[in-house]
Order: structure tokens, then C-alpha cells, then sequence
């Protein structure tokens, strides 16, 4: 075989060797992105938060199955606008067509910024912790009616193609994530009244009721207190020293002890003066 022959031959068999290195190559690469995608994709429907995208319409691309959690299947509101899920009352709040005509020309800073459910802002400017009530069906939990609403926490921002910060960026649309926060809410609701009740217990106690701290110093004093007649304390007084300090015995020394040890003392026939 002529010796141009075998050059020609071995630098095709090179070639070839090269091209399947380059396959290989590909191939690795082309699995590993298919395991990132299952390992994003099994992150995004196993966690418990809602995961939303919504196009420049306003309307559901993609859900993740926590969205179950309001008797929803995910393709049942991909196509649909968002405000679908979104209780009236609060979707002139959290809606861009209604919320930013209100900040035409003002200067708000990431902190005063609006909070938006159709955020197109990134960044510090982007939406966080913009509570909204969301509409759940009836298929939900037991005894619930059509259009009973959850309490959610929302964090929002844009999407562009073309990064972030180019000028020549695309916006695509929202990515937003959801966290039910209605026991959080409930909690709250049933701690408020239950300060409420203790408020009044104290504040409308026939009885002259002072309050200290962990100092014996006065923080308040009840309603009876104040209509008593007598001299009332000044807060922050020291009890039993600053105030009513004209006992037979160290009163002050014995608060103090009650406050160390947490125990209840009763003085029922001790004289002032």
C-alpha cells in the first residue's frame, strides 16, 4: 500500500478515535445534566412548600404536587390566571395591574417596596414575606366549604433570559414559592386572646394589683389601683422600697425571695406603717 495510503488511513482512524472520545464525552456530559434535572425535579415535587411559575400573563406555567395541599392537581390550573387562587379581598393588594399605578413616580427602596404574587423585580427589590390568603376547595379537609382560604407566606421574583442585569434581558415571568402559614396564623389569633382575657382578668380585678419584673421594679398596676384613693406608685418604683416600704418587717426582702424561689406567700394580717 502506498505510504500516502496509510497517512490518509491513520489520520481517519485518528479522526474516528477522536469523534468517539468526543461521543463519550457528550454522552457523560448529556447523563449528568439528566441527573441534575431528576435530582431538581424530585427537590421541587418533595417539598412542602408551593412552587409557582407564572408567564408575563399572569397565568400558571408550572406548579410542583404541593399544590394538592388546596385540592388542586397541578394540571388543573396550569393556563389559568393566578388570581383563580387568590381570595378577592386581597388580590387588589398583590397584583401588579392594581398595586403600582399607587407608586407612579415614588421612590421606595427595597424595604418600601410593594409586595407583588406577579413580582417581575429581582434582587433586594424582589418579593419576600408578602402574606396572602389563597382559595383551597372543598375537597380539601372535611367540613370546609368551596372557596375556604389559607393563610400563605409569598416570595416572588422575575425571570429573564439573558441573565439578570442585561440590558437586553427578556422577562419570561414569576417564580414564587408558598408556605402555609395558618396555624402560625391561628396561634397567633388564639395568643391575642388570651392576652385580651388576661388583660382584663388583671386590669378590671376588684382587688389593687401591682405588677413587677424580676427586679422588683412596678411595670403596672390595675384599675382598682388607680381608683383606690391612695397614693399610686411611679412605674419603675422599686416595691416595698421606692413604694409602701412602711412595713414591720422587710417586705422588699420578701418579694425578692418569692421572685428567686417561685413560691406564693401570704401576709394576711401585716400592718402598714
Amino acid at each position: 500500500m502506498p505510504e500516502k495510503e496509510k497517512d490518509a488511513i491513520s489520520e481517519l482512524r485518528r479522526r474516528v478515535e477522536e469523534l468517539e472520545g468526543f461521543r463519550k464525552r457528550f454522552q457523560q456530559t448529556e447523563e449528568k445534566l439528566r441527573d441534575s434535572e431528576n435530582r431538581y425535579q424530585t427537590l421541587l415535587q418533595t417539598i412542602p412548600d408551593i412552587v409557582y411559575v407564572i408567564d408575563a400573563n399572569g397565568r400558571f406555567t408550572f406548579l410542583n404536587k404541593a399544590v394538592c395541599c388546596l385540592g388542586y392537581e397541578p394540571d388543573e390550573l396550569i393556563g389559568k390566571h393566578f388570581s383563580t387562587i387568590i381570595h378577592q379581598d386581597d388580590l387588589l393588594k398583590v397584583s401588579r395591574q392594581s398595586v403600582l399605578p399607587c407608586f407612579a413616580g415614588k421612590t421606595t427602596g427595597p424595604r418600601q417596596a410593594p409586595g407583588l404574587f406577579d413580582e417581575r423585580r429581582t434582587g433586594d427589590r424582589r418579593t419576600t414575606d408578602l402574606e396572602v390568603r389563597v382559595l383551597t376547595r372543598a375537597s380539601v379537609a372535611p367540613g370546609t366549604k368551596e372557596n375556604d382560604s389559607i393563610f400563605s407566606l409569598v416570595c416572588a421574583s422575575g425571570h429573564y433570559q439573558n441573565g439578570e442585569e442585561n440590558d437586553s434581558r427578556t422577562f419570561v415571568g414569576t417564580i414564587g414559592v408558598m408556605r402555609d402559614i395558618t396555624s402560625r396564623k391561628r396561634d397567633e389569633k388564639t395568643l391575642r386572646e388570651r392576652e385580651a382575657f388576661n388583660y382584663a382578668l388583671f386590669e378590671y380585678n376588684p382587688i389593687e394589683t401591682v405588677v413587677v419584673d424580676l427586679e422588683g421594679r412596678i411595670t403596672r398596676f390595675n384599675l382598682a389601683k388607680k381608683k383606690s384613693g391612695s397614693r399610686l406608685p411611679r412605674i419603675g418604683d422599686v416595691m416595698y422600697r421606692d413604694y409602701a416600704a412602711k412595713h414591720e418587717i422587710d417586705l422588699h426582702a420578701e418579694l425578692r425571695d418569692c421572685i428567686t424561689t417561685k413560691e406564693l406567700r401570704h401576709f394576711p394580717e401585716l400592718r402598714y406603717g
